[in-house]
């Protein structure tokens, strides 16, 4: 399930596929305690992501063998009053190029569509072309990267909503960065060059963009969680502001979320070992001291969302989780 909350009281939701077939859109009205169908789908939801009054859920349907599903996206351009279904169709040069095993799409404040693979499916190896749409999803053309990088699942906007920064890794020199810029200006890679991993990413100001990622010894160094801070409009050096070390192959998960303002936030882990089958929720942390100490809560969840000083976590079949005190305490919510 992935959620997004306009209000302190009013939000929506979107499951993946249930036991009777069908994927729901769901909405609350009390701040998450209850929730309501609006509609019932065939396929599986994948993300929803939101800006401003811009809504976009990404509904996968037909087979389940990598390239041979299709993308619909349900939208909504007035907070949610009311969805239509699009077909997210690629442009004819290239119609054969896949979405991604678990693709999600990123609405920006201008009606822009990106479309990546998810950070979670990116911790297994998968890779997918990066997407965009710049005419209401009528059409998606291929984006463009830098020569030998390929994309990790990351993805976030500047307030603008004109320049967004990607996640991604070189295959020459096995490292991970950031690429800031768009599909029409080019990209700059504003580092770090990190030889761990990086899935998530928080276009936090001008002047800091925070990352996060973590390894399982897949590239011959030892095994860890890392946060990043980058100033993109500077040219210094990157900082690690939080790591910590496994004392052994496959104890933790990468961070595949995370949001920091003012100090403060959370980021989520998430993905699988080497030699896992499917991505696994994984705990959610608290993060202050400008991003310098994090502590580990005790919900597990696939994504968040957060309005004010609340925190409402999903995570998998029906779990759905609510903190109003920065994660001291913890209140299931009803999904249906």
């Amino acid at each position: 399930m992935a959620i997004h909350i306009i209000s302190g009281q009013v939000g929506y939701g979107v499951t993946a596929e249930n036991r009777d077939g069908l994927a729901y859109l769901l909405r609350t009205t009390d701040g998450g305690k209850r929730w309501s169908i609006i509609r019932n789908y065939n396929g599986s939801f994948t993300f929803l992501s939101w800006s401003g009054e811009i809504g976009v859920a990404t509904l996968e349907t037909g087979g389940s063998v990598r390239g041979q599903f299709n993308v619909e996206l349900i939208v909504t351009k007035n907070e949610g009053e009311s969805w239509h279904s699009v077909r997210a169709r690629k442009e004819r040069s290239n119609p054969r190029m896949n979405w991604g095993i678990e693709p999600y799409a990123h609405v920006m404040g201008n009606g822009s569509i990106w479309i990546l693979e998810s950070p979670e499916a990116a911790t297994t190896g998968m890779q997918a072309p990066v997407w965009v749409s710049h005419n209401g999803s009528n059409s998606f053309h291929q984006v463009t990267l830098p020569n030998g990088t390929t994309s990790t699942g990351g993805f976030s906007a500047d307030a603008s909503g004109k320049t967004v920064a990607l996640t991604v890794e070189k295959s020459s020199s096995r490292t991970f960065s950031v690429l800031v810029g768009n599909d029409r200006i080019g990209w700059t890679n504003i580092g770090p060059h990190s030889a761990t991993p990086i899935y998530a990413i928080d276009y936090a100001s001008k002047s800091q963009i925070f990352v996060g990622g973590g390894n399982f010894a897949k590239f011959v160094i030892s095994p860890a969680e890392e946060v990043w801070s980058i100033d993109p409009a500077h040219i210094v050096p990157p900082q690690i502001l939080w790591r910590r070390e496994a004392p052994r192959i496959g104890q933790y998960q990468p961070i595949v979320a995370l949001q920091i303002r003012h100090g403060n936030g959370y980021f989520l882990t998430g993905g699988i070992p080497m030699g896992g089958e499917l991505p696994a929720p994984g705990p959610l942390f608290t993060i202050h001291n400008g991003g310098k100490c994090a502590e580990k809560t005790p919900i597990n969840g696939i994504t968040f969302d957060t309005f004010g000083q609340s925190v409402w976590v999903a995570g998998d079949g029906q779990a759905l989780y609510k903190s109003s005190n920065y994660g001291t305490t913890w209140h299931p919510q009803s999904k249906r």
